[in-house]
Formats: structure tokens, sequence, C-alpha cells
């Protein structure tokens, strides 16, 4: 009998293909990542028949109906290196500025040697693009020859949550839908090297630095704005078209998963100085905040969030970064009521929705680190 196996040995990684159906295989290549949770792997459906006359009490038959990938990873996202391959994959489109901080990118002037700073959002073309990828995971033993490798296909990012709490690490979730039908899903004894990780201190951590800033267009406050922000969120969303919608007869896979609609949702808990933001919410954007009733407007707005790892780029002065913003005012606000409770401070709950901006970007999703391009 074997010993105990451990999971801590485990690791999932990534690279991008080529074009559809056009599965990655060299190992060495791909982009491993330490995890907290993964539970991406293979899908199998199955069924019974229904009943039937003749005397049995149990079905008379059972079958696989289709197979796919899919699930979720949890991860302590690094900046220095491999969360841009990720965050592409999920956004659609990466562009980069060699030697350059991201204050300076927005600013349009400025250098900073050694820094580059990362740009990912939707494909200038087309807003439903996404890049597919391979997926590799292992699944470890005390044993190499019982080592077991499960090879996906044809991936893409149905969603990627930033989870942002005070004092502690930033979290990401990504969710995953692929196709499982390589010629081998799973690889007896692999024999995939262990790889390199991102370095250890480029995590993102909010108990030193750290901004969430909210503008009201037309109302209070006028532009970006400094708010005291508790636990914060964004999720970005694509809507996949489901596998059982691509079916076909004679194989056990489905055909493709196109992106079908996106959403960007922000949610933040503002510890309240003032109600301005709050009433804006239900009586429209105003400024001076006055006395008001509920308005069919909603309050248009932009976001602000920035996020900085402990670590310096290099023998640079800069720190790795990652920043979300919008700036067309396309972020659309709107707040659960305030519940005043006896010895808790008073809260807003405000939720974000990202719509179409009508000029430049819908948004803006920064890193800064050393790594060159994203080609």
């Amino acid at each position: 009998m074997a010993e105990l196996q451990i999971g801590t040995k485990g690791r999932v990684g990534f690279l991008k293909q080529t074009a559809y159906d056009t599965i990655q295989a060299a190992d060495g290549s791909f982009h491993y990542f330490p995890y907290l949770n993964c539970t991406l792997g293979v899908i199998q459906g199955a069924t019974q028949l229904p009943p039937e006359t003749g005397g049995s009490a149990l079905p008379r038959g059972y079958l696989k109906t289709g197979s796919w990938a899919a699930g979720a990873l949890d991860i302590v996202p690094r900046l220095e290196n491999r969360i841009g391959w990720l965050l592409e994959a999920a956004c659609g489109d990466a562009s980069s500025y060699p030697d350059q901080n991201i204050s300076q990118v927005e600013a349009g002037s400025g250098a900073t040697v050694d820094c580059h700073t990362h740009m990912f959002g939707f494909a200038n073309a087309d807003d439903f693009a996404l890049p597919y990828l391979t997926a590799h995971k292992l699944l470890p033993h005390t044993t190499a020859a019982d080592e077991v490798g499960e090879i996906y296909q044809d991936i893409h990012v149905s969603q990627l949550r930033i989870d942002i709490a005070p004092q502690t690490y930033v979290r990401m979730h990504l969710e995953m839908l692929g196709r499982s039908n390589p010629t081998t899903v799973f690889d007896i004894e692999p024999g995939w090297t262990m790889p390199t990780f991102d370095t250890d201190d480029t995590f993102l951590v909010t108990s030193c630095s750290g901004t969430v800033k909210i503008g009201a267009t037309g109302g209070a406050p006028g532009t970006l704005t400094e708010f005291e922000a508790g636990a914060t969120s964004i999720t970005l969303a694509n809507n996949l078209l489901p596998p059982t919608q691509t079916m076909k007869i004679g194989s056990m896979f489905h055909k493709d998963h196109p992106t079908l609609s996106r959403a960007i949702v922000i949610n933040t808990v503002i510890l309240i100085d003032d109600y301005d933001l709050y009433v804006q919410t239900f009586g429209a954007a105003a400024d001076p905040v006055i006395d008001t009733g509920i308005s069919c407007t909603p309050l248009d707005g932009d976001i602000d969030i920035e996020l900085a790892s402990a670590a310096l780029i290099g023998a640079t002065t800069e720190y790795y970064k990652l920043r979300f913003l919008t700036e067309s005012g396309n972020v659309k606000w709107t707040a659960r009521p305030i519940n005043p409770l006896p010895n808790q401070p008073i809260v807003v709950m405000l939720t974000g929705t990202v719509v179409n901006a009508t000029s430049g970007r819908d948004f803006k999703l920064y890193i800064q680190n050393g790594q060159a391009n994203y080609d």
C-alpha cells in the first residue's frame, strides 16, 4: 500500500495558443502559478436511461454524454511576470509601454528606465475576442512513475475577480472553460520538470499603500477623489456559450464556447465621511447635494483603484503596481440602503457597473513590472 499523498506539490500552468484547436505541447514554455485552490479539471457528463417496461426496478442502461474542462483557480497574484498572461486571457488584449511607469503612460510623457507598463483591455477590433490557452495540471506523487499530468485545450477565462481587503494581501479568482479532447488528456508520468515561479515578494499588499478613488460626473465629487475604502472587488465576467449548445453527433466534445457578452462590476465599502455620494445614487448627480427625491437618472462616474507590492522593480525606485481605472464617466453607481448599527461604523456599500464608453477605452487595467512585453 502506497504512502499518503499530499497535494502541496501540485501545480497548474498555461500557455497561449496561436489559434483555436492548436494545442501547445512544450511544457517548459508554460507559465506556472502556485495556487491556493484549483478546481480546474475534466468534467464528464453521464446519465441513465429512463424507466422502461420489462419488469426491472433498476435502469436498463447508462451512458456518458460528453466531456469538457472547467473550474476555478485561486491565486496570490505576483506581478513580476506571469500574471500578465492571465490578465491578457481574461481581457482579450495587451499593450506594453517600455521604460514608463503607469503614471507616465497616463500622462503621455516621462520615462523610467527598466520599469515597464502593460495595459490590458478589450481588443481594439473586437470586444468579444479572447485568447485560447492550453493548460497543464500536475497530480503529484512521491513516486515519479505514478504522477499524472492532465491536459486541457482551447481554454477561455470566463471570470476574473480581484479581491482587495484592508490589512492583507490581494487575491485573484479565475474561472475557466475549455475542451478536453486532445489525444492524451491524462499523461501518465509526464516528465514535466519543476518550473520556476515569479519572485515570492512581488505580491500586492494593502496595509501600506493602495487607494480607491471615485468621481461623479456632474456631481460631487466632480473629479476622482480618494475615499476611505474597506473590502473592494473588481469582477470581469465573460459570458461564454455553454458547451452543451455546441455538442455534435459522433463526438463527446463540444465545438467551441465563444464570448456572448461581457460585464465588469466594482463593489466597494466606503467609510462614511458625508452622505453626498450615497444620496446621489438615488437622487442623481448634484453639486452641491441638496434635498432630493428619487431620480430616473443613474449616477454616472469613474473609478481609479491602485495597488502596490512592497517590492521594488529591479534596481529602480518603482514598486510593482496594479491599477484599474475608467475615464469616460461610464460607471453606473448604485448603493445599498444604509443600516446604522449600534457600536458599528456607518458604511455605504457601492456597486459600479461599467457600460460601453461613447469614446475612448471602456476601462484600463495596468500593471508595471520589469517584463518587456506580453507579445
